[in-house]
């Protein structure tokens, strides 16, 4: 999908056109060269785990145990202080 909307090789860590990362599938924990789910960096990112834990707060991370809400909350307070939510009523120019 991420090829088919135009992104190419590059940098590791670097700058991208599109990242989409697969979080979590149910209760499935997967470990293949290809895939991890769920996804290894997800319990420390406020960036996923905010937004996350908004439309899916009870969900258990398969693995920690942990509610998205307890990982989001668990989360140090100046990361979560940094998260600024985007207005969704603007006009996307």
């Amino acid at each position: 999908m991420e090829r088919e909307l135009g992104r190419g090789p590059g940098e590791r860590w670097g700058p991208r056109l599109i990242d989409i990362d697969l979080l979590l599938v149910e209760s499935m924990v997967v470990e293949t060269e290809k895939l991890t789910l769920p996804h290894p960096e997800l319990h420390s990112r406020s960036f996923v785990l905010v937004p996350l834990a908004e439309i899916a707060p009870e969900v258990l991370h398969p693995v920690l145990g942990r509610t998205i809400m307890a990982l989001r909350d668990a989360l140090p307070p100046a990361e979560l202080a940094a998260i600024e939510r985007l207005d969704s009523t603007a006009s996307g120019d």
